[in-house]
């Protein structure tokens, strides 16, 4: 039997009035009708593997993988997002103290990230990962961002773009449309 893919990539024609924006240059990628949404450079490759979805540039410096689960509505007053976020960089090899983990905290979503080096298996040479986790209301994400390290400063300013425009569980009805202007 084969194996149904969760992630399926679809282009299609944006309705004359949508509301999505983004700077010049820039797209805007959304996941599940608005589940995710963030804007990223216009030049990225989108891919979709079987429980994600993997962003990179055309010259492969530079790759995001994202991960997202729809759950209810749960009061997450007590979740650790530290705690969280240590047990997924120890399955990756690293382990992380509570103080290198960045927290940004909005009306809606709690995100933190926490970066490390590594060795790229395939180039032999060091590599930066960024592990991130954001919880929404209903909405949670997990997205590794690897890149070399000579090119920190321009994807520094994109991991930026990207968390600073990172919306969840904002569901379109029609996602041609996006959220309406009034």
């Amino acid at each position: 039997m084969k194996k149904k893919r969760r992630w399926e990539q679809i282009d299609q024609k944006l309705a004359p009035d949508h509301g999505y924006r983004a700077k010049p240059g820039s797209k805007v990628f959304v996941v599940d009708r608005g589940a995710v949404r963030f804007d990223l450079p216009g030049e990225w490759i989108v891919t979709p593997k079987d429980t994600s979805c993997v962003l990179e540039t055309p010259e492969k410096d530079c790759m995001l993988e994202i991960s997202h689960f729809t759950l209810p509505p749960i009061d997450r007053s007590r979740l650790e997002l530290t705690k969280l976020l240590q047990g997924a960089t120890k399955i990756g090899g690293h382990d992380t103290a509570a103080e290198q983990i960045i927290h940004i905290r909005r009306e809606e979503m709690e995100i933190a990230w926490a970066e490390h080096t590594y060795i790229d298996p395939s180039e032999n040479r060091e590599a930066i990962l960024r592990t991130c986790i954001a919880c929404g209301l209903t909405v949670h994400i997990l997205i590794s961002y690897a890149f070399w390290p000579e090119c920190r400063e321009r994807f520094h300013e994109i991991w930026e773009e990207i968390l600073s425009t990172l919306q969840l569980g904002n569901y379109f009805a029609d996602p041609r449309v996006g959220p309406r202007l009034q």
